[in-house]
């Protein structure tokens, strides 16, 4: 069985507001709202904070604060076993989103806005990434 270590940079301002990112899937064959994410990969990355904040680098061109833990998921495949981490992150002062000028591994990110808890819930779930997008951005309004 192959374990896979996944990590979510959920970003969020001093006014209560998410950022997400609007990127294309493959799978989908489209654009979809999703949150800053992705795989562990030593021994490029030494922990699993490192690899939230080379992703937030990365995919937003943000540098972050790693703040806190808010979740963890654990699926499990027929071949493999997945834990993600889903971070609580801050922008650090100065640092403003961009879109990055260069795609990495085919990901194309086309789009990024910052959501108040009203501002998310009016958009369709046939407009997220997946389920799992909602259900971390809803774990983060329900607790803050």
């Amino acid at each position: 069985m192959i374990i896979i270590l996944k990590v979510t940079a959920l970003i969020c301002d001093n006014k209560g507001k998410v950022l997400l990112i609007k990127e294309w899937s493959k799978k989908k064959n489209g654009y979809f709202w999703n949150v800053v994410k992705g795989t562990f990969t030593p021994p490029q990355d030494k922990n699993l904070a490192e690899t939230v904040i080379r992703e937030a680098k990365e995919e937003i061109n943000l540098d972050v604060d790693v703040e806190n833990i808010l979740s963890i998921f654990e699926i499990n495949k027929a071949d493999s076993f997945l834990l993600q981490a889903n971070f609580i992150c801050r922008p650090k002062t100065g640092s403003r989103p961009s879109l990055p000028k260069l795609f990495e591994k085919n990901e194309e990110i086309v789009e990024f806005k910052w959501f108040n808890f009203y501002e998310f819930r009016l958009i369709k779930e046939d407009e997220f990434m997946g389920k799992r997008v909602v259900v971390i951005v809803n774990d983060f309004f329900r607790t803050s």
